[in-house]
């Protein structure tokens, strides 16, 4: 699927240059982005779950924390041609997952296990796309996307049954890898002067690749239990992507200074039941960003006028 995306790619950069016409001279944009995000993501459910997170147990949540962070990165852009571009903007920051519950199991009259979950999420988000400029308003966008996270899931209980003790450890490593293509339409328009509002809609397909390594110790009168495993879901999700904001053009420095509004949706199906569940969750990603990225144009070449010899 990659080499295919990437053969489409090339050969619309090779159609829009050739359809060009007169290009201007080879360009590029150097900034640097910044995004404050909230993030609602499809596996919360599953991290609230506490040890028995494949049993039907009553839950009672008493405290859930995913607060805002901000993500920073470059912003790089080449200039093909009059028509054709290809951007790229890279963001990373690191998220923390905090909750706290209760699962009552009915054993022994009822008992309570504690869960806590204490999770630092490290985010990483790389954006590219093919910019086809149609006219002055209007441009289309073939892109791939590429995110990555992982997070650790920790369960812990003591539980004793008669004259015998249980203790449980857990641990959960998922790694996630998300790999997108997308297609969309850009917009802009000149409200004054050197102010500009700039909107974007794309829909995207996705194929994550996951990871859980899953360890497990339990010690049972003394007797400890390693366990380990490793989970390899199948899933896939479809999604969109939009972006507005307004942006001003300072002309003696070639730099945009830009303040926007971005939000990513994901809509996740497959077919895995047998340990995270994350099909028909949703992910949400949204927030506002800041950008400041400088432009340069070489300058066209004189033609060379050959001089007639008589």
């Amino acid at each position: 699927m990659i080499r295919r995306i990437i053969t489409v790619m090339t050969a619309a950069v090779i159609l829009c240059s050739a359809a060009a016409g007169k290009a201007h001279a080879a360009g590029f944009q150097l900034g640097v982005i910044y995004w404050y995000s909230w993030w609602e993501p499809m596996f919360k459910d599953w991290m609230m779950q506490g040890y028995y997170s494949d049993a039907h147990v009553p839950r009672l949540v008493r405290d859930y924390s995913f607060v805002p962070t901000g993500l920073v990165g470059p912003v790089f852009g080449i200039d093909f041609n009059d028509r054709v571009n290809l951007t790229a903007i890279f963001v990373t920051g690191k998220y923390r997952f905090r909750s706290s519950m209760l699962e009552l199991l009915p054993v022994s009259g009822g008992v309570s296990i504690p869960s806590h979950q204490d999770a630092g999420i490290d985010k990483y988000d790389l954006d590219t796309a093919l910019n086809i400029t149609l006219n002055k308003f209007v441009k289309i966008l073939i892109g791939i996307k590429y995110q990555n996270y992982s997070y650790i899931k920790k369960n812990m209980f003591q539980l004793n049954v008669g004259p015998s003790t249980i203790f449980s450890y857990s641990e959960d490593a998922v790694s996630f890898n998300g790999l997108s293509a997308g297609i969309g339409a850009g917009f802009t328009f000149r409200l004054y002067k050197n102010l500009y509002t700039i909107w974007s809609l794309s829909a995207r397909y996705q194929r994550p690749f996951i990871i859980i390594r899953h360890n497990d110790l339990t010690i049972l009168d003394g007797m400890p239990v390693p366990q380990r495993q490793k989970f390899i879901p199948s899933y896939n999700s479809v999604g969109a992507n939009s972006v507005l904001s307004l942006a001003y053009l300072m002309e003696d420095l070639s730099t945009t200074l830009s303040l926007g509004f971005r939000y990513q949706y994901l809509y996740n199906f497959g077919s895995d039941t047998q340990y995270i569940a994350l099909d028909h969750k949703s992910d949400h990603f949204y927030g506002v960003t800041v950008a400041l990225v400088y432009a340069y144009q070489a300058p066209e070449k004189e033609p060379v006028l050959e001089e007639k010899t008589k």
